[in-house]
């Protein structure tokens, strides 16, 4: 089942972004955390970093030592708890932050602590829905970078297909919507109490000859449309999701076929399904119609083609 597949990482409720969103603001975490905390010893450029915001940077710079390739960009800062994305380039989404300062929900910590976020904790001593529900906090750096270390985590292949294909259905959904509104608007042109009178009495006085023959278009726009509507309500979205990105010089791709999502997205992929292709090996039908996508914005989705997600990922159709 597609509960055991995917985790927490694609709840709705656990902060993420995409990486792609982030990139430009990378922050330098060495050159802050390089900034002295005694006054009168910054410079004008690095005055606007606050203490806090230094020690979290030296923090950053700590974690990046044991986990080789981490980026960082700012979450928040201006304020009291500074806090860190935490990301590895080639991936869609975030697997957290990092922060520092005062993040107790009722009474204030006695000092400032170090906090880690991921999906991979579980605090039971808050909401689940909550910021705290998914930290682990300690005063000590050397214990912060530990618990980096044990609790950042990517989100597999599964949560990150899991996460965007609601916005590739709402897409295909839409289409159906509008048919029916057409429809309806159709409808109520065509039959309307003045219309319908003079039409059924014609018809038992004359025959089935339309009396306004601007009716006559108004019921083939009807039929039309309905006709489109009953033919898409058979349609099923079949899609697959697919992720590029480089393994070292070679460009590679993940696929996870994914069945039947405009009814029961949750339940639309099998376990092990996913296999990953190089630009040689990925089927030409998939290749066409991500070659397609990969010109449009993001959030945009074309009907038979596929849908591109805010990570730069695909859904394309089967």
């Amino acid at each position: 089942m597609v509960e055991k597949m995917t985790t927490e990482f694609c709840s709705n409720s656990y902060r993420k972004e995409p990486v792609n969103k982030l990139q430009k603001l990378k922050e330098d975490v060495g050159h802050v955390a390089s900034i002295s905390t005694t006054e009168g010893d910054i410079s004008d450029e690095d005055i606007s970093y606050t203490v806090k915001e230094i020690m979290l940077c030296k923090l950053a710079v700590e974690i990046s030592r044991k986990m080789r390739g981490i980026q960082f960009t700012w979450k928040n800062r201006g304020n009291n708890n500074p806090m860190l994305w935490c990301y590895y380039d080639d991936m869609a989404f975030t697997m957290g932050f990092i922060g520092y300062g005062d993040f107790n929900t009722h009474v204030a910590s006695e000092e400032p602590e170090y906090v880690v976020y991921s999906h991979t904790i579980e605090n039971n001593k808050y909401a689940s829905y909550s910021d705290p529900h998914r930290m682990v906090k300690t005063i000590h750096m050397n214990k912060a970078v530990k618990n980096a270390c044990r609790y950042l985590r990517n989100g597999t292949p599964y949560d990150v297909a899991m996460i965007e294909v609601y916005r590739a259905k709402r897409n295909f959904d839409d289409i159906g919507s509008k048919l029916f509104s057409t429809k309806s608007n159709v409808f109520n042109n065509l039959f309307t109490h003045e219309k319908m009178f003079l039409e059924f009495k014609h018809l038992l006085e004359q025959g089935h000859t339309f009396v306004d023959p601007k009716n006559q278009a108004l019921a083939e726009d009807f039929v039309k449309v309905a006709q489109e509507e009953k033919e898409r309500q058979k349609l099923e979205l079949n899609l697959y999701h697919v992720r590029v990105y480089m393994d070292g010089d070679v460009q590679m791709f993940d696929v996870i076929p994914m069945h039947d999502v405009q009814r029961d997205p949750w339940n639309s992929m099998l376990p092990d399904s996913m296999k990953t292709y190089t630009s040689d090996t990925l089927p030409e039908d998939i290749m066409g119609k991500v070659s397609v996508m990969s010109m449009v914005d993001e959030e945009s989705y074309v009907d038979g083609v596929g849908y591109k997600d805010r990570g730069g990922n695909f859904y394309v159709s089967q």
